[in-house]
């Protein structure tokens, strides 16, 4: 299974310490390389990130190969950020499974472009789905996320909630 992510899930994952969560849903994840500038360059805000991932063995860096293409969709999608555009672009290349991405005008675009997305919160239901976590750790990790620097609607915050079948 190719799946591509953009920098949020990884981040934002990172930060309440369940980056494992991504391997043990998807196995492993592959970035285009200007998500790993973005991560190279959240080294401040982010500390160890860019490290964990650089040394993990199950997420891998790929440089586009057209790069014509990416220039291509930026100007189609204005809104939507290089790295956001470079996963389009390699998930578009890679024929991905799935394109991990969390930004609304990128997740347009790459629906757009015929792609199947998901993204931080939809990986949470897919590993609660599958049995990787527990109700316990999949209410603890979207409580975490909800009250962290993570966006989350109260809306979509309640529709995740009954998506893992927990109450109120």
């Amino acid at each position: 299974m190719h799946v591509v992510s953009n920098t949020t899930p990884l981040c934002e994952l990172f930060k309440i310490e369940q980056l494992a969560l991504l391997k043990e849903t998807y196995g492993s994840l592959i970035i285009p390389s200007e998500v790993e500038e973005e991560l190279r360059l959240s080294q401040d805000t982010v500390i160890g990130l860019y490290q964990t991932v650089s040394e993990s063995d199950w997420v891998s860096m790929r440089k586009i190969e057209q790069t014509s293409v990416l220039d291509a969709l930026r100007q189609r999608y204005p809104k939507v950020d290089l790295g956001e555009a470079a996963a389009i672009v390699l998930a578009q290349e890679l024929s991905a499974d799935l394109l991990l991405l969390d930004d609304g005008d990128a997740r347009a675009a790459a629906v757009s472009e015929g792609l199947t997305i998901t993204g931080t919160l939809g990986t949470l239901v897919a590993a609660y789905e599958t049995k990787r976590i527990s109700d316990t750790q999949a209410q603890q990790i979207l409580g975490q996320l909800y009250r962290g620097s993570f966006h989350i609607g109260e809306t979509l915050y309640h529709k995740v909630r009954q998506r893992l079948g927990l109450s109120g």
